[in-house]
């Protein structure tokens, strides 16, 4: 473990902690995210954390509600000093490194990484539980206010009434 990200908004999700096990992780409301917020401030793919050789960044991929570092809004990227708290939306969370800075861990490092090593990294990740929505029942489809089949009913009607109406002149 690298780092842990702690959940530090007001509810039932108050002190949840993610474990950082890699050089790099994003951060967003999608599913495809490392850490993964169900918030609609969120943006789908809204930062990434990365551990440099310099130390840790967190850096902004355009979100639209913004990433918070102590407070101030990070334009493209920022280095991150000490363990500040962090905010993504109106998502705050608590960065904690843990100190440790090897370079085999760093971002610029994973590029020599053989597929055998980052198979065997990727396994060693903890899962990311995703809620699944609840489906919702189809809705009929209307037009001006009524259901398309009653449409079809009164066409259908007014069909056999011309039928009717000329049929009978003749």
């Amino acid at each position: 473990m690298l780092a842990t990200l702690e959940l530090l908004n007001e509810g039932p999700s108050k002190g949840k902690a993610f474990q950082v096990r890699g050089p790099l992780t994003n951060i967003g409301r999608g599913p495809h995210n490392d850490f993964v917020i169900a918030s609609e401030s969120v943006s789908d793919s809204h930062a990434k954390l990365q551990m440099r050789e310099t130390g840790w960044f967190i850096v902004d991929v355009e979100s639209t509600n913004g990433t918070y570092v102590g407070g101030r809004r990070v334009k493209g990227e920022q280095k991150l000093e000490g363990a500040p708290d962090l905010r993504f939306g109106d998502i705050k969370v608590a960065f904690r490194p843990t100190g440790e800075r090897k370079s085999e861990h760093s971002t610029r490092a994973i590029a020599g990484v053989s597929v055998e090593e980052a198979r065997r990294r990727s396994t060693n990740r903890a899962p990311v539980s995703i809620p699944t929505p609840t489906p919702q029942p189809a809705k009929p489809l209307k037009i001006g206010g009524m259901a398309v089949w009653v449409w079809g009913v009164v066409a259908l009607a007014v069909i056999v009434v011309v039928v009717a109406y000329f049929v009978s002149r003749t």
